[in-house]
This record gives C-alpha cells, structure tokens and sequence, in this order.
C-alpha cells in the first residue's frame, strides 16, 4: 500500500484495570520516594494483500504482527511530543502514520499526573496502536510472501 493513501489507522490510550506492570529496569527504585509511568505501546500492523495479486481476498487473508515496547518515565513531569513520537516510532509507528497521536497520548498523560500525583508509585498506562502497514513498515521477514 502507498504511504499516501488515506487509512483510519487507531489509538486507544488508557489505564488499564488488571495489568501486569513488568519488571522495572535497574535504574528504577521503586522504593524511593519517587513515583514513575509505565507506559507500554503495543502495535498491531495489519497487512493488506493487493486485491490484484490475490483475487480471493477476505478478511482472513489480513496478516497481523505485533510489537510491544515499555517506557519508564518519571511521573513529575509532562511528556513532550516529540518524546512520544519517538516512542511511537520505536515501537512501529512510523511518523507520517503518527497524525494527532502524540498529541493525544500527551494530554492523556498530563490527566493522569494531576490526578494521581505522587500517590501512586507505578503508575500504567497502555498505548493500543492499530495501523495499516504501508511501504515504508518493517515486515518481519518470516511474513513476506
């Protein structure tokens, strides 16, 4: 698919109920008196099959991959936008497929800071990206027909 064409790619930011926060890297103290953000980016990259090559396309045919990235950030202050693009990029999100999210997932982020503070030690928040890969997409290898 052409990076040009238009697609309802999706973000869904929030905090999740039941959530296994993971392991903290080293230079995390959970015990000091500091409160942190987790934030995990899953992307799902759907993979369309050009409806010339494969005359018998369904929605079955679609192929998925994932990737999942975990970010710690100190909880004291707000995220720049630029920062959340890197994340999104890190974690599959290339940037012209990024229109308004940083944005999003930025003021999601400051709600969240003034509503818990420093009350809460970890505090999760899951990033749910869904998008339409295009040329520019890393497909793992294992997946190019």
């Amino acid at each position: 698919m052409d990076c040009d064409v238009p697609v309802d790619d999706l973000i869904t930011i929030l905090q999740p109920d039941n959530f296994t926060i993971p392991k903290p890297p080293d230079y995390i103290n959970v015990d000091s008196g500091d409160s942190y953000l987790c934030i995990v980016v899953d992307v799902e990259t759907m993979i369309p099959w050009d409806e010339y090559e494969h005359p018998f396309f369904n929605l079955d045919d679609i192929e998925v991959f994932s990737t999942s990235r975990t970010y710690w950030e100190p909880c004291h202050r707000s995220l720049s936008h630029e920062k959340i693009s890197g994340m999104l990029l890190e974690a599959g999100v290339p940037v012209h497929k990024q229109y308004g999210m940083p944005e999003q997932v930025a003021a999601f982020v400051d709600e969240v800071i003034t509503k818990h503070g420093s009350a809460e030690k970890i505090i999760p928040i899951l990033v749910q990206v869904d998008i339409v890969a295009c040329f520019c997409v890393e497909i793992p290898p294992h997946l190019i027909h």
